[in-house]
């Protein structure tokens, strides 16, 4: 047990020493953001606990790299690495056990030195600029092995033993060196996608138990697969059982008692705590059920009116309502709250309400650790019209205290949004703070165009056509608009076959999201108005529940720059006629 006992006491060491370089890049509410690896030191600096977390961190990289070292030393001294080439030298001749041990020995040694010197250039790299020093490091991946085959003794059966998993280790060692050179020359100075490491929700003190947490597990296992191939002290070369028989049985069980305990985790722990491998039709013991059809018609008689029958589908209203009242009330975390939301978002679409998608994303945001779908606000918010009701997103993105902006392009982004809402002394401070990370290369965002309005009157059979969900496209041109629209009607089913037996990586389309400008419903009288409607080429549509026909011969909707257009009267009937497009133009 001495061995597994010193492979967890280095690695809670090494542990310790590389959790304060992991404290030293901890953003809150990590984004996935584009910028150089410069960029990225000078933003995280902003959250650091002071600079001497800094000076200590460095310590402890450096700190890491001997402890690893000197655990690699006296590990190969211990597995009897020594012992085999020095007596091998004075023509010993071994067992083949031994020959096995010293094999697997070599390989084990040589697999945890390049995943260690990879693991701490790594490490490095958070605190301190790119140097000459991480190239040479990086070389070790390859001079260790071969400075290991200048050792060995051609001559000497043995050796010749060991030649097999250095040349080994030297193949694997040369691939990772190109790679990992390739990737070094590739960030430095360079933008890059950056992956932050852990969210600030844990504090420092959780971030490094967690990076102790896992060294130690890490360590327990190294320790157990060594305990199985190291030599009994005063094991002659000839002997036939050069390994002690108790260690080997210990290093079996040892084995196989870890791996029970994490498989045993799985429905002890992650299934009760985490929801995991649950079904959310089981967990609220949901029945599907039947969910009436619609007819979606688009106002401008270039395509005939798209009609969905009735289907069975678990997305009734009444299993809606279940499933929302549970995404209130869930455990946080829940491997079930990511598909919960998805489920909730599509249903949102599917009654044409993309603002309660919005709500539904915001919701589900706010439960991830690691939020990824900030990106989908910043593209939703830039497509469609802008809105005073989903203003509170925009805040959400620029609270610096719950999301994180750094790169340049975002914060771009993000004052071309605040300009699109009329914020023009917030974008200006977005501006501000991008120029010294290196927005003068980038285009500064233009000023929006004087919005207009948009409005229009519905009629079916002669009767104003009130309290119905009507959307508005907008496209670059006529084609762009068309096939738009017409491949949202075509997918618009898969909303409703969505699975409730979910994965659990399974996000909203938020392509379908992005194919609404606007939406709303008509009064009384059946009007409908779009106000702060940019200038572009746009499509009406109407959501029926029975089906109907256009007859009131109408064009694509063409808008100036700061013009109120008034589409005019709409006539529908459900008197249907064989519908024939029109020419192509």
């Amino acid at each position: 047990m001495k061995v597994v006992l010193h492979c967890t006491l280095y690695a809670l060491l090494i542990g310790l020493c590389l959790g304060a370089g992991v404290i030293t890049a901890q953003i809150e509410n990590p984004t996935y953001a584009v910028l150089s690896l410069e960029q990225y030191r000078a933003y995280y600096s902003f959250y650091m606990l002071g600079d001497q977390l800094s000076r200590f961190a460095d310590l402890g990289v450096w700190a890491a790299a001997l402890v690893g070292l000197n655990f690699l030393l006296s590990t190969s001294r211990s597995l009897g690495l020594a012992k085999y080439l020095r007596y091998s030298e004075k023509e010993e001749s071994f067992s083949w056990p031994w020959r096995a041990l010293a094999f697997c020995s070599t390989f084990v040694l040589g697999v945890m030195w390049q995943a260690g010197l990879l693991l701490i250039v790594g490490c490095d790299l958070i605190n301190r600029p790119l140097s000459w020093y991480h190239y040479l490091l990086i070389s070790g991946l390859t001079l260790i092995p071969l400075l290991g085959l200048f050792r060995l003794n051609k001559e000497v059966e043995e050796h010749r033993i060991l030649r097999w998993p250095l040349t080994c280790l030297l193949l694997t060692g040369a691939f990772l060196s190109v790679q990992s050179s390739h990737i070094l020359h590739q960030l430095h100075g360079r933008e890059f996608l950056v992956v932050p490491l852990l969210s600030t929700h844990y504090g420092p003190w959780g971030i490094l138990g967690w990076v102790v947490s896992l060294s130690v597990c890490l360590g327990l296992a190294c320790g157990v697969a060594l305990l199985g191939i190291t030599p009994r002290e005063g094991a002659e070369p000839d002997s036939l059982e050069p390994m002690e028989r108790t260690n080997f049985a210990l290093s079996i069980g040892l084995t196989i008692i870890l791996a029970g305990g994490l498989m045993s985790l799985y429905p002890l722990y992650f299934v009760p705590r985490y929801q995991i491998g649950l079904d959310l039709t089981r967990v609220l013991e949901l029945r599907p059920g039947e969910v009436a059809g619609r007819t979606v018609v688009f106002l401008d008689k270039h395509d005939a009116p798209h009609t969905l029958p009735e289907s069975e589908s678990f997305s009734t209203p009444a299993n809606l309502d279940r499933l929302q009242e549970w995404m209130v009330t869930a455990p946080t975390p829940s491997a079930l709250t990511r598909p919960a939301g998805k489920i909730l978002a599509d249903s949102a679409l599917w009654n044409w309400r993309p603002h309660d998608a919005l709500d539904w994303l915001e919701v589900h945001r706010r439960r991830l650790r690691f939020s990824n779908l900030n990106r989908v606000f910043v593209e939703t918010l830039q497509t469609v019209k802008p809105d005073p009701t989903i203003s509170h997103h925009l805040d959400a993105l620029t609270n610096s205290e719950r999301f994180a902006w750094p790169g340049p392009g975002s914060r771009l982004e993000i004052s071309q949004l605040l300009k699109r809402y009329g914020r023009e002394e917030e974008a200006e401070q977005w501006i501000s703070s991008a120029q010294p990370l290196g927005a003068d290369l980038l285009q500064a965002p233009p000023n929006p165009p004087v919005p207009g309005s948009v409005q229009a009157q519905l009629t079916l059979d002669g009767e104003p056509l009130a309290g119905v969900r009507v959307a508005l496209f907008r496209g670059q041109d006529q084609e762009e608009l068309l096939t738009r629209t017409r491949r949202h009607v075509q997918t618009e089913r898969s909303l409703l076959e969505q699975s409730w037996s979910p994965t659990y990586y399974q996000y909203l389309d938020y392509q379908k999201l992005l194919n609404f400008y606007g939406t709303g419903a008509t009064d009384a009288e059946g009007r409908i108005s779009f106000d702060g409607v940019e200038p572009g080429l746009y499509r009406l549509a109407v959501r029926l529940e029975n089906p109907a026909e256009l007859t009131t011969e109408a064009p694509l909707l063409k808008l100036s720059e700061g013009q109120d257009l008034d589409a005019g009267l709409y006539e529908l009937t459900t008197h249907l006629k064989v519908f024939s497009p029109p020419p192509e133009i």
